[in-house]
């Protein structure tokens, strides 16, 4: 995700980079307004392209009377949903500047660092997108081009082609023949995948979660975690807390999963019962938050959990992609294999025949 967030950065568009520094620019000039309308003139001056639309018009509904949060919510793609949220808490309950400064390091740990030998979803993408090609058209021109003549060649001689060779000879005639019925879907997945990368690593690198997030309640776990704990200890309603969540969330079911915590929240149930319920925790989490609401100490819990979700969560994703690369190496040499012995058989019988 590097090589795209390098893309944005260079095309002026909202970026963790530039998400963080303005998180940081307007941590330290709020409870000031004119300093904080003044710090974000300068920024606008020192900024181009998209990015200083959004500055300026950020600034503009600052200056007609709306909140921050509010005026954060209203630019689209500004800044990442659960940051947003983070803030609407904050301002009720007079921790802003630290919220923003907290929001601020993790938007900037969304750039991903670089790392050798790393496997990376682009990497891995153009890696498979790379060696696809090539075994397409190896096989489109053996199959045309070198086994007709080829058989041709050792039906001359008299010699019979191994069992091995006339399985993988017979795919690639089948694959000859019907090569234009395969071509299309193979231009289809390569453009679907690179699309589809593109949408989410672009959404992700700007919102801060991707397109099939509406539909995966558990992603929001540690978002809803943070925001909870904010509210925790800033002694805001429970009730601010959910629906400044809801409220940055896309439709689909995380949306319709979190309606039904806040109105099982709202009819008396307890908080934590009720995320266990709704499976937004497991059981082992709902017992590690519940010791600590008996210490006192919910706050530091609920965002030590989510810290302890996030990293999970990257480890096994890092884990897949590990997975996935190894296999399609794997893959891709057993085809080769079989491709350089089915060619090689032949002329190791018509040497050994012919001596």
């Amino acid at each position: 995700m590097n090589y795209l967030r390098h893309w944005l950065y260079a095309r002026n568009k909202p970026e963790p980079l530039r998400q963080a520094s303005l998180l940081l620019m307007i941590a330290g000039a709020v409870g000031h307004g004119d300093t904080l309308l003044e710090t974000l003139n300068a920024h606008e001056r020192e900024s181009s392209g998209e990015w200083r639309e959004k500055i300026r018009l950020l600034t503009t509904l600052l200056e007609s009377g709306h909140s921050l949060s509010v005026s954060m919510s209203l630019v689209e793609n500004l800044l990442p949903a659960a940051t947003i949220s983070a803030v609407t808490v904050a301002e009720s309950g007079g921790c802003l500047s630290s919220v923003l400064l907290d929001e601020a390091r993790r938007v900037s740990q969304m750039a991903p660092a670089e790392q050798a030998g790393r496997v990376t979803p682009e990497v891995m993408l153009v890696w498979f997108g790379c060696f696809a090609t090539v075994i397409f058209s190896l096989l489109l021109f053996l199959s045309i081009f070198l086994v007709p003549k080829y058989k041709a060649v050792f039906s001359g001689f008299g010699v019979e082609l191994p069992a091995m060779t006339l399985i993988v000879f017979s795919t690639f005639e089948l694959f000859g023949e019907y090569w234009y019925f395969t071509i299309l879907p193979s231009i289809g997945l390569t453009v679907g995948s690179l699309w589809l990368f593109w949408t989410s690593g672009k959404m992700k690198l700007m919102r801060g979660y991707i397109p099939l997030a509406r539909h995966w309640p558990r992603y929001w776990t540690p978002g809803v975690l943070r925001i909870l704990g904010i509210g925790i200890a800033t002694k805001s309603p429970v009730s601010l807390a959910l629906d400044a969540t809801i409220q940055e969330l896309p439709e689909g079911r995380a949306a319709t999963r979190m309606l039904e915590l806040r109105d099982r929240v709202a009819a008396g149930t307890d908080l934590l019962n009720a995320m266990r319920d709704t499976k937004l925790i497991s059981s082992r989490e709902w017992a590690f938050l519940r010791s600590s609401e008996t210490t006192g100490h919910s706050d530091w819990a609920m965002r030590h959990l989510a810290e302890a979700i996030d990293r999970k969560r990257q480890r096994r994703v890092s884990y897949v992609f590990s997975l996935l690369n190894n296999t399609l190496t794997l893959s891709f040499g057993a085809l080769v294999l079989c491709i350089c012995v089915a060619w090689f058989l032949p002329l190791v019988k018509l040497i050994g025949d012919l001596s």
